[in-house]
């Protein structure tokens, strides 16, 4: 619920906004519009995958895990939007990670910058990842993880048997 002296602020302070900008803020403006400032959204989104770890030295955060199976150019401002909700419902601090697991290289960027907001994520090229790590695993599902490295710069070759 807005504050009781919202609308009476909102009201005075446009006569001198200005003033405030130039005086206080320090910016030499040359020309402003004021914009509807109500920010009514509606945003629901479902992260890949989310756990709450707890790390051996006793640290406790949000592990936030996508897939990306393309070049996504606003992949920074998604995760900031992830990184948002999720720090404000959760109140943890929050760890990224992006998997690109798409055939094209690689060329997403893994952080953001504006002049008042910088944002960053760690973004794992799958393709970078040793195949070797999951090829020889005794459990299928590890092993299935090496179709999404580069295994053929191993001269690995996959045979799938078809049991009947």
């Amino acid at each position: 619920m807005p504050n009781q002296y919202d609308k009476i602020l909102k009201e005075d302070i446009s006569e001198v906004i200005d003033t405030l900008i130039s005086r206080v803020i320090g910016l030499k403006v040359v020309k402003s519009e004021r914009i509807e400032a109500k920010l009514q959204i509606t945003n629901e989104r479902e992260a890949d995958y989310l756990l709450k770890v707890t790390t051996e030295d006793g640290a406790v955060f949000l592990l936030h895990i996508e897939f990306q199976s393309t070049n996504y150019a606003k992949m920074p401002l998604r995760m900031l939007i992830y990184w948002v909700f999720l720090t404000d419902i959760h109140e943890l601090p929050v760890m990224q990670y992006v998997f690109y697991i798409g055939n094209e290289p690689l060329t997403m960027e893994d952080n953001l910058s504006y002049p008042t907001t910088t944002h960053e994520y760690n973004l794992v090229n799958m393709k970078d990842v040793d195949c070797e790590t999951f090829l020889h695993s005794k459990k299928p599902e590890e092993i299935v993880i090496a179709f999404l490295c580069d295994y053929t710069k191993k001269g690995v070759k996959i045979f799938v048997t078809v049991h009947q």
